[in-house]
């Protein structure tokens, strides 16, 4: 049975610590980010930021650059994928 764990927006202030902690555990996490902040940020310091939070979690961790609303590229990760749990 497989055990992979999806967390949407896991680059995101809350996302990126749960996919750190989760993989530090041997956990097989998938993260899917549009790295989006709706407008808050300047997009050079938004940029900054996610290249932060990339550095933060194990390169153990997949990273597609889905959203989550879209159905083909979810489709794309469950086929790639055997997602037991989803965070969001």
């Amino acid at each position: 049975m497989a055990n992979d764990i999806l967390i949407t927006g896991g680059l995101g202030m809350i996302g990126h610590i749960v996919a750190r902690r989760l993989a530090e555990q041997s956990r097989e996490v998938v993260v899917t980010d549009i790295s989006t902040d709706y407008g808050l940020l300047d997009p050079a310091e938004l940029t900054h930021l996610v290249q932060q939070r990339r550095q933060r979690i194990p390169a153990s961790v997949k990273i597609y650059a889905e959203d989550i609303a879209d159905p083909i590229g979810m489709g794309s990760i469950f086929q790639r994928h055997q997602i037991h749990t989803v965070i969001h």
